[in-house]
Order: C-alpha cells, then sequence, then structure tokens
C-alpha cells in the first residue's frame, strides 16, 4: 500500500523544560483541578514511551499503538493513546505534524510529531535556591563544610551564590551544546529513554563544567577559601 505523508508542522531542535514549568489538567474522577510539572512528564511511564517513539519522526496513532506495546509493559489502545497526545500536545511536548495520505483513499491518517528532537530539561539556575527549604539546605551545608579544619565558618549565602554560579554556568554550556549539536546529539540519544537522557545530561554538565574550572575557581576561592 502506498502513502504520502505531508508534514505541515516544523520542530524545533531544542526545547528547554524549566523546573516549575507545570501544566494543568482536571482529574477524570474527581473532577478536581490538578497540576504537574512538565518535566515529570518526560519520565512518566504513561507518556514516556510516546515521546521515545516519536524519536523516529512523526507517526500515526496506530503506529504509536505498536510502538508503545515494545517500550511499555503495558500496552494501550489508540484511544487511550490518542488522550494522552491531546494532554502531551497540551503540555507543548507533542503536535500534529500533518497526514498520512493513502493512495487511492480519501480518508487521512494524522500524524504527530514531538515539538522538539531534544528535550533538555533544566532547571531554572536563577531560582534553584529560592524554594521554601533552600535556607535551611544551604545553611546545614555551610555548617557541615566548617567541619573542615581548610573550611571555617562558612556562610550559607556565600554558599548560595558558589552553587547558583555554577548551575548557571552549566545551564548555558549545555543549553549552547545542544543547540550547536541537536543533529548529532539526537542520533546518538536516539534509543535513550527519559531518565537515560537525564543521566546524559548530568554527566555532560559535570565533565563541561571540570573542564573549565577557571569559571567556577574565583567563586570558589571567594566563598571557600574566606
Amino acid at each position: 500500500m502506498e502513502f504520502r505523508d505531508i508534514i505541515t508542522f516544523e520542530q524545533q531542535p531544542v526545547l528547554i523544560i524549566g523546573n516549575e514549568e507545570k501544566i494543568e489538567y482536571k482529574d477524570a474522577k474527581t473532577e478536581e483541578k490538578k497540576s504537574v510539572l512538565k518535566t515529570n512528564l518526560l519520565s512518566d511511564p504513561l507518556y514516556s514511551p510516546i515521546l521515545t517513539a516519536l524519536k523516529k519522526g512523526p507517526l500515526t496513532v496506530r503506529e504509536l499503538e505498536k510502538e508503545y506495546k515494545k517500550l511499555a509493559d503495558d500496552p494501550k489502545s489508540d484511544k487511550t493513546l490518542y488522550r494522552y497526545l491531546k494532554f502531551l500536545e497540551k503540555a507543548g511536548l507533542v503536535a500534529p505534524a500533518g497526514q498520512r495520505v493513502t493512495v487511492g483513499k480519501t480518508a487521512t491518517e494524522a500524524l504527530y510529531s514531538r515539538t522538539a528532537k531534544l528535550f533538555y530539561s533544566s532547571f531554572a539556575y536563577n531560582d534553584l535556591w529560592e524554594c521554601s527549604f533552600c535556607n535551611s539546605v544551604l545553611g546545614k551545608v555551610a555548617e557541615i563544610l566548617s567541619l573542615r579544619e581548610d573550611m571555617p565558618n562558612q556562610d550559607k549565602d556565600c554558599v548560595k551564590k558558589l552553587m547558583t554560579s555554577v548551575d548557571g554556568y552549566i545551564f548555558n554550556e549545555i543549553s549552547e551544546f545542544f543547540e550547536k549539536h541537536f543533529e548529532e546529539i539526537a542520533e546518538i540519544t536516539k534509543d535513550s529513554n527519559p531518565y537515560e537522557m537525564s543521566r546524559i545530561t548530568n554527566v555532560l554538565g559535570t565533565i563541561l563544567l571540570l573542564n573549565q574550572p577557571k569559571s567556577y575557581e574565583k567563586p570558589l576561592e571567594e566563598c571557600l577559601k574566606a
């Protein structure tokens, strides 16, 4: 059977998802309004198989049903997958990509695509240490570091400044790196699930940071050697 895909959606190279971005929805059973972090959808067992399958390119719901069965322990019907797709579309992770036209038939099938080849789940470093329990965390870290003889009297504000500097460097380096090499990285990670992708990103960030010690040498010296 001969068919032709008519693609009308232009996929982004990289989509950076901040740690505070949420998607609101209504609970099907209780009708209660709820919200979930978009970053959590990347590793959610219900939705991640769809996002992994769509790394291959635009797919129909029927094709997704087959791919989902390969990737997940709990296969889903086409109706359920369509509902999941609509939720991911609302979250900005999936989009209608066009239509599949079969030669000799008038009916068409909708195609769906990831909104980006790469999803980069990243903490918004400017806000990372502004959480409700951050002062407690930073204060305890400062106290623990002060137990070392070469790091006396550490201050939580100094630790906060250091970590913000480090997180900011990693965020900018990985964002720029992914933007520049998205084609190659997308190919290398085409079989990676969201959890593995998260670990890859963490390792990359650490190595890129260690590769440029001068980027954190000064704030490290100002804080820990004070």
